[in-house]
């Protein structure tokens, strides 16, 4: 399977709407997105592929995840 980017713009994830297009990166793609129950833009990761299980990328996501929650 090919990961296209662009081609998500415009989807949903569970209650995230894909509206922009921020980066992409190795591990996937970044969006600017909107939670479409409380109308709040936030920025969604896509990841390129899942996680295989093994630890290292789990870890890595998870640091960037808490990295960028931060307010």
């Amino acid at each position: 399977m090919v990961f296209e980017p662009e081609a998500l713009v415009g989807t949903r994830i569970d209650r995230y709407r894909l509206l922009e297009l921020i980066g992409v990166g190795g591990y996937g793609a970044v969006y600017r997105s909107e939670h479409e129950l409380l109308g709040r833009e936030v920025a969604v990761k896509v990841l390129r592929r899942p996680p295989d299980g093994g630890d290292h990328e789990v870890r890595r996501f998870m640091q960037e995840a808490q990295a960028a929650s931060v307010v």
